[in-house]
């Protein structure tokens, strides 16, 4: 009675309660035993592992453009069926931009670090971006159930790559990272990441850890849904016409 009193509102824990695990709240939200999963930014698998677990039946597209990373990716999925990875990034449109290797994995990015980051550069290498339209054009992937991305600061880059598909309503669920601090340079701002969302049928579900810095926010993962995904309306073959321009 006092916590009320006082404007609290108790509750009792539950095993599975949204918000606190992303991927058993995924499982909650997918329409489909074997979706099809696009892990942009995958690291050295350890996302393309869980959402296997997950989803045993899934199909899962990554994507790592770090080469030393993605030897390490190779090397913890292959025994993983239905898993197609690729040594490349995603971008906003097919260009070369340059990768920034950090000395910690974790902050490599296309994106140079600024003063909330850490670790060092010790290479600087100019790849080639595909985009998220050209590769489901070229693959004739028509929808995605889950797009997880965590590209260090890169994502809204990658979801402009993406237009074709989520202005068809052909993506269900993101997943990704959202950065608060001055972690790299020129990094978009959280609202204008949720704007550009927003404007394309994306609802916020919710968000996951906070990871603070110097007393604020620093990063966090947030999960999107677009109640009106068109998945399994009509085929991939007869959606994906070609790619974006």
């Amino acid at each position: 009675m006092l916590f009320r009193t006082l404007g609290y509102e108790l509750s009792r824990y539950q095993t599975g309660s949204l918000g606190v695990d992303p991927f058993n709240d995924m499982q909650r939200m997918v329409l489909t035993k074997d979706p099809m999963i696009f892990d942009v930014g995958a690291n050295v698998g350890q996302s393309v592992q869980r959402f296997k677990q997950y989803f045993p039946d899934a199909t899962v597209h990554s994507f790592e453009p770090s080469a030393s990373t993605f030897q390490i990716l190779l090397e913890n999925v292959a025994h993983l069926d239905d898993v197609f990875p690729n040594n490349t990034g995603l971008g906003s449109r097919k260009q070369t931009a340059i990768f920034f290797e950090n000395s910690s994995h974790d902050m490599s990015s296309f994106l140079q670090p600024d003063r909330d980051g850490w670790g060092t550069v010790v290479s600087q290498r100019e790849l080639t971006l595909t985009t998220l339209d050209e590769y489901c054009a070229s693959k004739q992937i028509g929808h995605i159930d889950i797009l997880k991305s965590d590209t260090q600061g890169f994502d809204l880059e990658v979801l402009n790559g993406a237009r074709k598909m989520l202005e068809g309503n052909r993506i269900h669920i993101i997943y990704l990272e959202i950065i608060f601090s001055r972690m790299y340079a020129n990094i978009p701002t959280f609202d204008t990441l949720y704007k550009f969302l927003a404007e394309r049928n994306f609802e916020l579900v919710t968000f996951y850890r906070f990871h603070y810095q110097n007393g604020l926010a620093g990063s966090t993962d947030a999960l999107f849904v677009n109640r009106r995904a068109k998945i399994g309306e009509i085929s991939d073959a007869e959606f994906v016409s070609g790619p974006s321009t």
